[in-house]
Order: structure tokens, then sequence, then C-alpha cells
């Protein structure tokens, strides 16, 4: 496949395949699982979404990744940033594709930075279907970090802030106390050498990811 090198054309791609699913869905379940195989070819990780804003279908690449089985996970059983997409639904007009950075939740408990691009599905007779969002892991950068000392635990505080998730909200996500936060928070700080949260995202943009991803982000977050 080539959508890791031309996100745009497999973005097209992955359209046209749920708008045929939906062209033909009265088809026969054999048709119909022609559509749900060529979206499973696909290396990168594709989410289909309801109006209802229900996930309905997720890819191989996805289901393999975090192991699932059996039961669809929701948005907030993928995402950390749940919430950062269901807002960026309400700001979607039906002629654009928003790109932003969103951190998946793997099952080993660790974050997955990854490239996210949302679009809007529109069915045959032009009424509003759901969702397509797909996902390009970024590149670990965590053993760059680790040289100066950086932990896991502080890694992933890094990968939040950059997403422009508050103290409240990491601990929430994740299960701990605010304290700990911010003391995670200020080692990152103390052994990268910055006195702040722009100073740190600023390092990153340089080392770990592009600053042009994270701009809808911080935009829309409160």
């Amino acid at each position: 496949m080539t959508y890791g090198q031309a996100p745009l054309y497999s973005q097209i791609w992955i359209t046209l395949i749920w708008y045929a699913m939906s062209k033909y869905r009265f088809l026969g379940i054999y048709e119909r699982s022609l559509y749900f195989d060529a979206l499973d070819s696909i290396h990168e990780f594709v989410i289909l979404i309801n109006g209802e804003r229900n996930v309905v279908w997720v890819n191989r690449a996805l289901r393999e990744r975090m192991s699932i089985k059996t039961a669809i996970p929701s948005l907030e059983q993928l995402f950390f940033e749940h919430e950062l997409i269901r807002r960026q639904m309400d700001t979607l007009s039906n002629k654009t594709e928003l790109e932003f950075t969103l951190n998946i939740l793997s099952d080993d408990e660790k974050l997955l930075p990854t490239t996210a691009h949302l679009t809007i599905f529109w069915d045959r007779f032009q009424d509003f279907a759901g969702y397509i969002l797909s996902a390009k892991q970024l590149p670990e950068r965590y053993s760059e970090l680790k040289k100066r000392g950086i932990t896991e635990r502080e890694y992933q505080m890094i990968l939040l802030i950059y997403v422009s998730n508050n103290n409240k909200k990491i601990a929430a996500g994740l299960n701990i106390s605010l304290r700990t936060v911010e003391t995670h928070i200020t080692n990152n700080f103390f052994k990268l050498n910055v006195k702040n949260r722009s100073e740190l995202i600023n390092l990153c943009s340089t080392t770990c990811f592009p600053i042009s991803l994270r701009s809808t982000c911080e935009a829309l977050t409160p």
C-alpha cells in the first residue's frame, strides 16, 4: 500500500470505498465484505464512526495493534483525546478535512502518537452518514529522549502536553494524582532544560513531532 507515502490519495480512496459501501448497502454479505477487506489491507489505522458518533468498525491494523478480539471499542477506549475528536466533529464542515495529533491508548498501557485525518461522509443521497478517522502512527521518539534521562511515564506526559492536555485531564486520563502529574512535568522541565510548557513544546517540535499538526489541537482545546 502507498498510504503512508501518499495520505491524501489514500484518504480519498478510503472515502470512495465507504461511498461504495453505502451505495450498495443492499447487496449481499459477500459483496460488502470485499470493501472491508480493502480497508483491512491498509497498514494505517482506519475507524468508521456513524452519525451518532459511535465507532462501528475498525480495520485490521488497529485491531491487531490493540488486540481487539470481539467487541468494537468506543472512542473513549481508543483515544486519550476523545473529547477533542468530538469537538472536531462539531467544527467539521462538509467539504473539509481536519488534520491533528491524537494519542491512541494501546493495550500495553502506552500512548501511540498519531497523525489523524477526520472527514465527513455523505451517502449517495447527499445525506450525512458519519465520519472517517484515519491515523498514521508517528515515529517512536522515546529512545532519543531516554538518553536525556526521560522515563517512560515522563515521556507520556510529553505526548499529552504536546496535544494541549491540561494537568487535570492528564491526571484523570491516566488515573493518577494531580501532584504526580506535576512532579513528572517538573522533572521533564529539569531534564530537558526548559522553563515551561511552551519551551517544552517548542523543543519537541524540533526533535519529536511536526508543529503544524499541533496547531489545530491547540485552537480547539479549552
